[in-house]
């Protein structure tokens, strides 16, 4: 990140949190860095720092590393009925094998395309834009903030001063959030009223100059990994869930359409509904039908899958339906294993919206009676029950409640339903679409001979499909049963919890911590005292946080240098090549890469 600020003006222009700090001026240069593990509760981490300033800079009259824990939240909501409303966006629906739409024959009729009013759009516009209409709020809180100082050593005439310092920072008994992975967050569609909530664990540098001026630069975000009780031996064995369709959801009359009710009673193999992160669990799924009798020339496809849902606790004061934008659902987690892990929010988080995920599991259901059919009869029928292995993300989110929001999971189920030969075609289904307008004019069997194209059946043999979908609560835990607690720590929102503080991070100071007993070092963590604050009216922001202007430097997980530090090794580091040397260059990183995956 590139901030610029002008020393003969004091007025310092901060870059955005979390990021790499690099301040490149005229007059002076700043830039800092943080190698450390990540928090966790009862523990001392120790870590590095670096911090170098040009020979330009003034005189510095103190130096100091910090950590703090801020979280925050937004919310924009109505203030009346007409702002949530959005106008009927009227579509004009064209047959698009027709040529006469793509290019008309006459030069004076333009293309017909799909079209949209656009007016409605725009009156909607307006009235995002109409300020009366709507209520924003911003709220911040710094949970804790931490500091020590850093010697600069002494600083010879024109010389650069590049130090690299040592620390330790105690963590108390008390379980803070768990750092979720929002760079790399899912961002919900805004329109209208919504809610986001951030939160991050932040290094920064303060510096204080000999002429008055004092800078604070963000140098990394870091992770913390609460500590849980053991899993209650009192488990949950079944649950059952209605699903429903999209007509039902949206209130659509489904009065002539043969929707039948689907219900999935899901039963757990060994652990009940509370998965462990990176295992899988057996569990079988068995599909009730009650609905108008038919026949399945084919089987249900079943998917299921596990996902983090984020409650932000600011939307029930105004819509209960309001989700965060930030989806985030993986936690940052500095090992060597999380980072040569290959799979991506993008790809282990559910396709909820396409109604799908990866690898459906095939569901036969038992056929209504002819007589049955006949007489249009409404039965219910049961599936013998489908065995799945259910599994959490290696790095699924835990849940927790925070202060602006509960971060918690659930098992998602979606079952497409094959439509049957009565039953209306979906209009919005393009490939079923297509299949009937590509129909062409009935012929006489004497003409058949004489025309280039053939009959087709009334019926489309690709009919679509409906879907059903449902969930239920489960919880996540944490993989590794050392990450149980053998005491419970306080949670950060509960009376007497203390915060992080940094200590003397010489090795003997800090045998010294760890030969004290866990209360012995409570002790020595202050309490902690949130500070809650507001921005002026006016100067509201979605998101602040992790957010890094186009071209700046990216935003550094530290708990990632650590690892680097520590467990790579140098055949895992490709220097930036020359112009003279690309095609060597070339060579080598296509051989760390192959290196790199064949330890995968």
């Amino acid at each position: 990140m590139r901030v610029a600020w002008h020393l003969l003006g004091f007025l310092p222009l901060l870059g955005p949190n979390g990021v790499h700090a690099d301040i490149l001026l005229p007059e002076c240069s700043l830039q800092g860095w943080v190698r450390a593990p990540d928090l966790s509760p009862d523990t001392i981490i120790q870590g590095d720092a670096r911090l170098k300033l040009t020979a330009r800079c003034t005189a510095v009259e103190s130096a100091s590393l910090g950590l703090r824990f801020k979280e925050r939240s937004f919310v924009k909501a109505s203030r009346s009925i007409e702002a949530t409303k959005r106008p009927t966006r009227e579509q004009t629906v064209i047959d698009i094998f027709d040529p006469e739409h793509n290019s008309p024959s006459s030069p004076w009729v333009p293309p017909v395309h799909d079209s949209f009013n656009c007016s409605a759009d725009i009156a909607f516009e307006l009235i995002v834009k109409n300020k009366d209409l709507w209520l924003v709020k911003e709220e911040e809180r710094i949970v804790f903030e931490s500091t020590q100082g850093i010697d600069m050593g002494e600083a010879q005439p024109g010389s650069v001063r590049d130090v690299v310092r040592d620390f330790a920072i105690l963590v108390p008994s008390t379980n803070f959030p768990p750092a979720l992975h929002y760079p790399r967050a899912q961002v919900g569609w805004r329109e209208g009223e919504f809610v986001n909530v951030e939160a991050m664990y932040e290094y920064f540098v303060r510096v204080a100059f000999a002429n008055g001026t004092r800078v604070e630069i963000p140098v990394g975000f870091t992770a913390f990994h609460p500590l849980y009780d053991p899993p209650s031996n009192n488990v949950v064995r079944s649950k059952t869930v209605q699903l429903q369709t999209k007509e039902s959801l949206d209130g659509s009359p489904v009065d002539n359409d043969p929707v039948a009710n689907y219900t999935a009673e899901i039963s757990s193999k060994r652990d009940g509904f509370a998965f462990s992160q990176g295992q899988s669990s057996p569990n079988s799924v068995a599909i009730t039908r009650t609905g108008r009798a038919r026949t399945f020339v084919e089987p249900l496809n079943l998917h299921l899958c596990i996902d983090s849902t984020l409650s932000p606790k600011w939307a029930p004061e105004h819509n209960p339906t309001l989700q965060s934008l930030h989806k985030p659902n993986q936690i940052l987690r500095a090992t060597s294993a999380d980072f040569k892990m290959l799979t991506s929010p993008s790809t282990s988080r559910c396709i909820r919206n396409q109604g799908h995920t990866r690898e459906p599991k095939p569901v036969p259901m038992p056929n209504a009676t002819a007589d049955q059919i006949a007489a249009a009869a409404i039965v219910t029928m049961t599936s013998k029950p489908v065995h799945f292995l259910i599994g959490a993300d290696p790095r699924h989110a835990t849940d927790f409640e925070t202060y602006y929001h509960t971060l918690s999971s659930a098992l998602f189920l979606s079952l497409d339903v094959p439509r049957t030969q009565d039953e209306p075609p979906n209009p919005e289904d393009m490939f079923e679409l297509r299949a009937m307008r590509k129909k062409m004019p009935e012929v006489g069997v004497d003409e058949e001979a004489w025309v280039p194209w053939t009959n087709v059946p009334e019926v489309a043999h690709w009919r679509a499909h409906r879907t059903y979908t449902g969930n239920v609560s489960v919880s996540v835990v944490v993989g590794d049963s050392a990450d149980c607690a053998l005491r419970s720590p306080v949670h950060y929102l509960a009376k007497g919890a203390r915060a992080p503080t940094f200590v003397d991070g010489g090795a003997a100071q800090v045998q010294a911590l760890l030969s004290k007993t866990a209360a012995e070092r409570d002790a020595l963590a202050p309490l902690l005292e949130p500070v809650v604050s507001s921005p002026p009216e006016g100067e509201e922001r979605v998101h602040r946080y992790y957010r890094v202007p186009e071209g700046h430097r990216p935003l550094i997980y530290v708990g990632e240098t650590w690892v680097k530090k520590v467990a790579h090794s140098d055949d895992h580091k490709v220097t930036a090549p020359r112009p003279d040397t690309i095609p060597t260059a070339l060579a080598q990183m296509a051989a760390a890469m192959r290196h790199m995956f064949d330890e995968l």
